[in-house]
């Protein structure tokens, strides 16, 4: 008995200690951040603050570049597009969920590429190239990505991403095949085809990629009718991994490294979504329920199911049963909010924010005569 409690308390011992240590290197890397503008403000408080008028918004917007929003906030924002690129309509659609990057990797450059998608029954080109000057701030609408004939002018975007490490390169899905186009040459070229892996009537859906651009995932679905029929991991060389779906499917991701591969369904049928972790190198397959906290709508990190463990560790020594999300974390990475649909005249702006290191930037959708909260 002295001796199981003598480990006992040595390992509480110890991962105080390591939460310490985190608590400690946290702290030395926030002290180093030099905010411009922001505030704090408590989670439970209940105080709105006022709503900005159509006039109060261009009093401050410029047609395009960089502006300051007002204070509390005082953070830096660039506007992206303006009427013009809408004819005076509405064209902006929504820029999707954060694990879809519309901006490049932008390390080491001058120019930060973006691309959203103007719809072309509202006046829009279809999806369309911007950029952003780092240095002075000069903000461009580059022109449409595809030419008026094209199918894909028609697309909005939506599950398309810039390459994690090929700045140029971005993601496509076309039915049952996985493209990789260059944003500057136009030059189009096919990753894989499901059809070719798993036969005929199937498509892809909801893609992801390994940060490396090695590993590829995506949710398989019925040419015909739609159903979620399971998810695929693709690794150019190697033989594909299939997962069939086992109970109420949602989706799939592949982790940043290339190497887990997360199921996000209701394997059980009880609570709500759980996730299926499976090493792709050894086959070994992991479930996390929801009721032990299983991620839903969430990114994924290096070493996701490494990742997962440690903050459940954490979750259960403080009780709590919370959801966990393990967002990107890179050098020069960037994440995006997603919000309501825009209005008239909106613009899209990159905001670099306080709470938000290591030079990360988000892009978010503003519509007039809508308040900021923080």
């Amino acid at each position: 008995m002295l001796v199981g409690t003598r480990r006992i308390i040595s390992v509480l011992c110890w991962f105080a200690f390591v939460l310490a240590t985190i608590s400690t290197t946290e702290g030395v890397a926030w002290a180093q951040i030099q905010p411009s503008g922001g505030l704090l403000d408590s989670a439970t408080s209940n105080g709105l603050r006022p709503m900005l008028s159509a006039g109060e918004i261009q009093a401050f917007l410029p047609q395009r570049g960089t502006f300051t929003f007002p204070s509390p906030y005082s953070t830096t924002g660039i506007r992206l597009t303006n009427a013009s690129d809408c004819g005076g309509q509405d064209c902006v659609t929504s820029v999707g969920y954060s694990y879809w990057s519309n901006i490049n990797n932008h390390v080491g450059s001058d120019t930060m590429l973006v691309f959203l998608g103007l719809e072309r029954r509202k006046g829009g080109g279809g999806p369309t190239l911007f950029s952003y000057n780092k240095k002075t701030g000069e903000t461009k609408n580059l022109g449409p990505l595809f030419s008026p004939d094209s199918p894909y002018s028609w697309s909005t975007g939506e599950g398309w991403y810039f390459s994690a490490s090929q700045p140029n390169t971005l993601y496509m899905n076309d039915g049952p095949r996985m493209l990789r186009y260059d944003v500057m040459t136009h030059a189009m070229s096919e990753v894989y085809n499901v059809e070719t892996i798993l036969g005929s009537g199937r498509i892809i859906w909801q893609m992801h990629s390994s940060d490396d651009d090695r590993v590829h995932s995506a949710t398989v679905r019925d040419s015909s009718s739609y159903a979620m029929l399971g998810c695929i991991a693709y690794e150019s060389g190697v033989t594909p991994t299939y997962v069939a779906a086992k109970g109420d499917y949602d989706e799939c991701q592949i982790d940043k490294s290339g190497r887990y591969l997360v199921v996000k369904e209701n394997v059980d049928g009880l609570d709500g979504e759980d996730n299926r972790i499976i090493d792709r190198q050894t086959g070994a397959e992991t479930l996390f329920l929801d009721r032990d906290g299983a991620a839903g709508h969430s990114g994924t990190a290096t070493w996701w199911r490494k990742t997962t463990s440690i903050r459940r560790l954490a979750r259960l020594a403080s009780g709590s049963l919370g959801r966990i999300c393990t967002p990107r974390d890179r050098a020069g990475s960037y994440t995006r909010s997603r919000h309501g649909r825009q209005g008239s005249g909106t613009s899209l702006t990159g905001m670099r924010s306080p709470g938000i290191r290591r030079g990360r930037w988000r892009a978010s959708a503003v519509r007039p005569a809508r308040a900021w909260r923080a």
